[in-house]
């Protein structure tokens, strides 16, 4: 493990990389749905939920700094009892994978390889990402220090050449239209992905500095957030609520219509780079830890050969849903917010923090 030790800089760098591209895809929408103009207020309350979810884990990884969620788990609540909690993430690092490799491929023959056959896409992607993932997290946490910092910077650039086309009356009345029930709901897409910075329950014993994780995986948290409230606001002025809660991707969208000077268009190239980053960091790390995590479960020394099974089984998993619907809204609305949500990022994070901190203070008491 020594050899694959990340600093606190990588980390916020691949929270707040990893964190963006899939919200800024697929939450936008459905957040404007419930939220309409208020969507911008919906998404500032899923990053205080977000936040609060990173607190946790990371606090909690804090207790065991040298060991995984699979190796504390067990240290908390017990062998057995410890590997039984963890099956709710195994279920969720192997679902995850699949659906977002086949999410990437719907998007990419929706709008760029609309005559290419879906395995075409799935198989060349799920390799290269079993290839990244095989370089563990040093690997991945320099590729998001390195491609971070662009892809930030032309997602606001973007933003700016978007200025003059922006109508600011689309984002009133304030919270008349809608009340606090629909921007609570409107919330949920939203923190069910902030939430993922989970991921770092996983990641702190391969810290040099663990300490530093709550600070950097919160202010990634953030970064991604204010970056998301950006967007949402700019998609509303630009094409209403009404507009795009209808729109499968209103940031794409937003991005076709840039045109500057005569000579800077089509620029929703550089969006489609951006997204394709954040997408191939994200699957690479949940592949890394679906693999060192099942690795460790099951008690194997070689991880980097449990990657591979993995690969194949996520490849099988991406083709199973029918059509878009299925992996885009389908997925979210009855796995990912009702089960995922409440379970893997805030009650299972929680139960062991809490059990974790009162045997800390036993032991200390016994000493």
């Amino acid at each position: 493990m020594s050899s694959m030790k990340i600093s606190g800089k990588q980390i916020f760098w691949m929270i707040a990389t990893m964190e963006f591209g899939m919200s800024a895809l697929l939450t936008i929408s459905p957040t404007i749905v419930e939220a309409k103009q208020d969507a911008w207020i919906a998404m500032a309350v899923a990053a205080v939920i977000g936040i609060i979810i990173t607190f946790v884990a990371t606090k909690l990884s804090l207790l065991y700094p040298g060991q995984t969620l699979i190796e504390y788990s067990q240290t908390i609540l017990g062998k057995w009892l410890g590997k039984l909690v963890v099956i709710p993430y195994l279920v969720m690092w192997y679902s995850v994978i699949a659906i977002i490799l086949r999410q990437f491929t719907d998007f990419m023959v929706m709008n760029l390889l609309s005559r290419t056959p879906l395995l075409a896409v799935i198989i060349p992607m799920g390799l290269v990402v079993t290839i990244a993932a095989s370089g563990g997290p040093q690997s991945l946490g320099r590729l998001s220090e390195l491609v971070g910092p662009i892809s930030y910077a032309m997602a606001f650039s973007m933003m700016f050449l978007l200025f003059r086309d922006l109508d600011n009356t689309a984002i009133f009345p304030v919270f008349v239209d809608t009340g606090l029930a629909a921007i609570l709901k409107g919330a949920l897409p939203e923190a069910s992905f902030l939430g993922e910075s989970i991921i770092i329950m996983m990641l702190v014993s391969f810290m040099s500095k663990p300490e530093q994780a709550p600070s950097r995986a919160i202010w990634g948290v953030a970064a991604t957030s204010l970056l998301l409230i950006c967007w949402i606001m700019i998609t509303l002025m630009i094409f209403g609520a009404a507009l795009a809660s209808n729109m499968w991707f209103p940031i794409y969208d937003a991005a076709r219509m840039i045109s500057a000077m005569e000579f800077m268009q089509n620029l929703e190239t550089l969006g489609i780079i951006l997204w394709f980053f954040s997408v191939f960091i994200k699957m690479s790390l949940y592949l890394f830890v679906a693999g060192y995590g099942t690795a460790q479960w099951l008690g194997i020394k070689k991880w980097r050969y449990v990657l591979w099974s993995i690969t194949f089984i996520v490849i099988i998993g991406a083709m199973i849903p029918r059509n878009i619907d299925r992996s885009s809204l389908d997925f979210p609305k009855t796995f990912w917010i009702p089960f995922v949500l409440p379970i893997n990022m805030i009650a299972i994070p929680l139960l062991l923090w809490i059990v974790g901190l009162v045997r800390r203070r036993a032991e200390r008491a016994n000493t």
